[in-house]
C-alpha cells in the first residue's frame, strides 16, 4: 500500500519523545510493506539544516521525504490575535498556502490508500485532501492536546497566562472532535486518550501504541541508587513545569534527609541560564549525546510531570533498557505500568520521600524493577508488531 504521512515536524534528528514518535511511524509503515512517502513541515522552532535533513535521509532511502518550510514563528502578538479568533493559536500557526498547495501536488501525482495525520492541526486541510484523494484519512493522536492545556490552565499561577490557557484550550478539544468526525480512522496513543475520542466520535478507533525498535535498545549496567536523572525536552511546558515544581517543592527535603542523593538534569534545548544554576545536589548537563552512556551513570529516572497526555516514550525507552524509574502518575499514564511491580509511582512529597526510603535501602527494589520494566516493554511495545496489528485491522476493512 502506498501511505503518505503528514507530519507537523521533522522527525529528526530523533532525540525528544515528538520527533522519536513520528520516525518510529514512519519506520513502522515501511517495516510492514508499505510504500512510504513522508511530508514533514519545518518549522523555526524545530529548524535543521538542509546538511542535516540531507544525512538523516540517507539512513531511510527507502522512504520519500519532502519537507515544507513554514514560517510562522510563535509570537506574543500572534498568540494576542489568536484570542480573536474560532481557531486555536496551534492550527494558525500551522495554516500555510505553500503547504497547501504541496499537498495538492503530491495527491495529484500519486494516489495514495492511507494517508496518515499525524496530529489534530491537519483539519483545515481536509477539504483539499478529500477533494483530490480517495485514501482512507487516519488521524494519528499522539496525545489529547487540550488537556495539556487544560492541565496546564489548572496549575497556572499566572493570572494572565491562566486567563489565555483557559481560553485557548476549549479550541483546541473543538479541534480535536471535529477532526476525530471527519477522518475514517482515529488512532490514539493510549486506551486512556481513546475513551475521550469515543466520548466525541463514532469513528472506527484502533490504538496505536508508542513502539520502540527493541534490538536497540540492550540493557545497561546502572549505577548507584543514590544517583537519579532527569532526560527530557525542555522545549514541551509540561516538562518544564513539572521539573521546575520538583526542584522546588519536592527536592529540598528530598536531598536534606539523603544528602548523598544527586540529580542530573539533561534535556534538549536547555536555557544556557540553567547551566548557571546552583541547587545543592543538581548538575544541569544540556543536551547528552548518548541516551544509554547517560542511563549508565545513573541509578534512577525520574518522570516528574503533573500535566500533559499521550505517553512518555523516554520512559518507555528507558524501561527497555532496564533503567529504574520513579514517575508521577501522570508521567505513566497510559502505559499499563504498575506501581511497585515494573516502576514506582510518587506525586505528593510524602510519596516520594517514601519511594526514596526504600530505594536506598534495600538496593534489590532497583534489580527487580529493572528486570520487571524490561521485560514489560518487550512484551507490549515492539514497534514492527504494533503495526502488523494495525495493517490487519486496516486490511480488515478494505
Amino acid at each position: 500500500m502506498k501511505v503518505l504521512q503528514l507530519a507537523y515536524r521533522l522527525p529528526f534528528p530523533p532525540k525528544d519523545g515528538g520527533a522519536l514518535g513520528l520516525l518510529r511511524i514512519m519506520e513502522g509503515y515501511a517495516e510492514t510493506g508499505n510504500e512510504v512517502h513522508l511530508l514533514a513541515i519545518r518549522t523555526p522552532k524545530h529548524w535543521i539544516s538542509d546538511q542535516e535533513i540531507d544525512s538523516f535521509l540517507k539512513t531511510i532511502p527507502d522512504v520519500q521525504v519532502t519537507v515544507v518550510d513554514v514560517h510562522h514563528q510563535p509570537s506574543i502578538w500572534g498568540a494576542f490575535t489568536s484570542i480573536f479568533s474560532s481557531q486555536s493559536y496551534h492550527a494558525i500557526r500551522l495554516q500555510d498556502d505553500q503547504l497547501r498547495k504541496k499537498i495538492g501536488q503530491i495527491l495529484e501525482e500519486t494516489q495514495y490508500g492511507l494517508i496518515h495525520l499525524d496530529g489534530p492541526f491537519w483539519l483545515y486541510y481536509l477539504d483539499e485532501i478529500r477533494e483530490k484523494s480517495k485514501a482512507k484519512l487516519a488521524f494519528r493522536a499522539h496525545n489529547v492536546e487540550h488537556l495539556i492545556w487544560k492541565r496546564l490552565a489548572e496549575e497556572a499561577t499566572n493570572p494572565l497566562k491562566k486567563w489565555y490557557l483557559n481560553r485557548q484550550w476549549p479550541k483546541i478539544a473543538r479541534e480535536e472532535a471535529q477532526m476525530a468526525q471527519r477522518v475514517d480512522w482515529i488512532l490514539p496513543i493510549s486506551t486512556v486518550d481513546a475513551g475521550w475520542f469515543q466520548q466525541h466520535s463514532t469513528t472506527p478507533q484502533h490504538v496505536l501504541e508508542a513502539g520502540i525498535p527493541l534490538q536497540q535498545y540492550e540493557p545497561v549496567k546502572f549505577s548507584s541508587s543514590e544517583k537519579w536523572c532527569f532526560l527530557a525536552s525542555l522545549e514541551w511546558m509540561p516538562n518544564i513545569q513539572g521539573l521546575e515544581y520538583f526542584l522546588e517543592h519536592l527536592w529540598p527535603a528530598l536531598k536534606q534527609a539523603h544528602p548523598a542523593l544527586t540529580l542530573s538534569v539533561a534535556g534538549r534545548r536547555m536555557p544556557e541560564v540553567w547551566k548557571s544554576r546552583e541547587i545543592s545536589g543538581v548538575q544541569f548537563v544540556g543536551e547528552v549525546e548518548s541516551v544509554k552512556d547517560y542511563f549508565s551513570k545513573h541509578g534512577f529516572l525520574i518522570v516528574p510531570l503533573w500535566s500533559g497526555s499521550g505517553v512518555r516514550i523516554k520512559l518507555i525507552e528507558a524501561l527497555a533498557m532496564g533503567m529504574p524509574c520513579i514517575s508521577t502518575t501522570v508521567g505513566a499514564e497510559g502505559l499499563g505500568l504498575i506501581h511497585q511491580q515494573q516502576l514506582l509511582e510518587a506525586n505528593l512529597l510524602e510519596e516520594w520521600m517514601e519511594v526514596a526510603n526504600k530505594i536506598l535501602s534495600n538496593p534489590t527494589i532497583s534489580s527487580d524493577l529493572s528486570q520487571k520494566g524490561r521485560e514489560f516493554v518487550l512484551q507490549h511495545f515492539d514497534n514492527r508488531v504494533i503495526f502488523e496489528k494495525w495493517m490487519q485491522v486496516l486490511n480488515s476493512e478494505q
